[in-house]
């Protein structure tokens, strides 16, 4: 609960400034989320190797969003027959620019897991005044 309560006092402050702000910018993502579509534009890799750099690149259509309000992110891990998919690390793909109506997404980084390794890619909302990243519920895969 703790957490929740820290957010609730910064919500609150400057007159509920935060909060104004916060209900604006889920009201955008309600509205907007249904058209957000992410799809991939490097090619699958069949191969994951340790100690050599992974590139992603994948294009977001934002539906009248801001980059600024998605993150982009590829979870690292292993595939279990028991689990299913088991996340090791996050990394964060940044907006690196425009195509037509998309914004363009990279990452690059050196995965450090060796064995069967996968990785999943994921887009959802975020606001620095969210009480938790996955709050609004929405997410899209690819």
């Amino acid at each position: 609960y703790i957490p929740a309560i820290e957010a609730s006092r910064r919500l609150a402050e400057k007159s509920g400034e935060r909060a104004t702000a916060l209900a604006r910018w889920k009201e955008a993502i309600n509205s907007h989320w249904p058209g957000v579509g992410l799809r991939r534009m490097d090619d699958n890799q069949s191969a994951i190797q340790q100690g050599r750099e992974l590139r992603i690149r994948v294009a977001l259509r934002l539906n009248g969003l801001h980059s600024d309000d998605i993150h982009v992110e590829c979870l690292l891990g292993r595939q279990s027959e028991r689990n299913g998919f088991e996340p090791h690390s996050c990394h964060r793909l940044h907006a690196m620019g425009m195509d037509k109506d998309e914004t363009i997404y990279e990452t690059g980084f050196v995965p450090q897991l060796s064995g069967l390794v996968a990785y999943r890619l994921r887009a959802f909302p975020f606001h620095v005044n969210l009480c938790h990243p996955f709050e609004t519920g929405f997410m899209k895969w690819v």
